[in-house]
């Protein structure tokens, strides 16, 4: 991987957003440049951080991410800023996933449970992500989710 482009991140705002990523990725969304050629390394899982709780950026590097964008940062937010906050990472999230094409993209959340829930409601099934959970000081990959399957067991009589 060129190092380089791992370890050249930038902050920038997009729709209201601190976002951190690789500076190839936060030119090409902040001033709608060509697709960045990222060359991510094979075998190593991308991740996207939301911290609106506490950091997550450098401990998803640290436990061998490639942070793909760390969205957020870590404050006090009233209520009623909740909706308009989970609309603007949502977009977020999924303009920055675009370029990643399919691969797994792993997702860590730390923010307010109602934020979390607001998020994936207004991804909805748009694209399927891997969820990580921190416990004990690291973070873990639940066990995959099949959205599909779901759905499936709503149409059987119960």
């Amino acid at each position: 991987m060129n190092e380089q482009v791992e370890l050249s991140y930038k902050w920038t705002t997009i729709n209201g957003q601190p976002v951190y990523a690789p500076s190839e990725i936060v030119d090409h969304l902040s001033e709608r440049r060509k697709r960045p050629s990222l060359v991510i390394q094979q075998g190593r899982p991308v991740a996207i951080g939301i911290s609106l709780s506490r950091p997550t950026g450098s401990e998803l590097q640290a436990q061998g991410y490639f942070l793909l964008a760390e969205i957020g940062k870590p404050s006090q937010m009233p209520p009623e800023n909740f909706p308009q906050t989970a609309e603007e990472i949502a977009a977020v999230v999924l303009r920055v996933t675009a370029l990643v094409g399919r691969r797994d993209v792993y997702v860590a959340l730390s923010c307010p449970t109602v934020v979390a829930f607001m998020i994936a409601s207004l991804i909805g099934s748009t694209r399927h992500f891997r969820i990580l959970h921190y416990e004990n000081g690291k973070y873990t990959a639940l066990p995959d989710y099949k959205p599909s399957r779901f759905k499936e067991s709503l149409k059987k009589p119960s």
